[in-house]
């Protein structure tokens, strides 16, 4: 029911946890069969058996965010002090997930250095250039194909490891 609830509030871009996001806040259902703001979400989430919901955002960074939500299957579930219990999991929540974003973006950026970096090594050997002058040259190859560097050092770097490598910006 729950995966079927989120991807209800997704399809209809209605719902107490999209609202909860969009204005920074906690929303709360006390009965979907009498809930009027979503017009279309609201009768589906009550057939479905949920009759109260609370969403809350949980965070908002680099382009991600994330909310919480919920559910329950009778009416007026969610009283203050449960409120404030969700309130205080949706901070600790946030905390870790901002540390886990974080090392996310990490350990992407130590992949992607590491690829650039086997890469200026390729072109320095293949070409016996410097490593200022492999970065220029590979520079570029990802201006002139309009692809990202890490994209370019991931092509070359596969190309290489297949013996399949071509200098795009030398052939005809």
């Amino acid at each position: 029911m729950v995966d079927r609830l989120d991807q209800l509030q997704y399809t209809f871009d209605e719902g107490p946890c999209l609202d909860a996001i969009r204005h920074h806040t906690s929303v709360v259902v006390d009965d979907m069969r009498t809930e009027t703001r979503w017009p279309r979400f609201a009768p589906a989430a009550a057939e479905a058996g949920c009759i109260s919901q609370m969403g809350i955002e949980i965070f908002r960074e680099s382009g991600r965010v994330g909310g919480l939500n919920l559910y329950s299957s009778r009416p007026s579930a969610f009283d203050d002090h449960t409120r404030q219990a969700a309130t205080l999991l949706a901070i600790h929540t946030s905390v870790v997930m901002r540390k886990v974003i974080a090392v996310d973006d990490l350990n992407h950026a130590l992949q992607t250095r590491q690829l650039i970096g086997q890469e200026v090594g390729i072109v320095m050997y293949r070409y016996a250039v410097d490593e200022q002058a492999a970065f220029a040259y590979l520079v570029r190859i990802s201006q002139h194909s309009n692809v990202k560097l890490h994209g370019v050092a991931a092509r070359i770097v596969a190309d290489t490891g297949s013996g399949t490598y071509r200098d795009s910006a030398h052939s005809s």
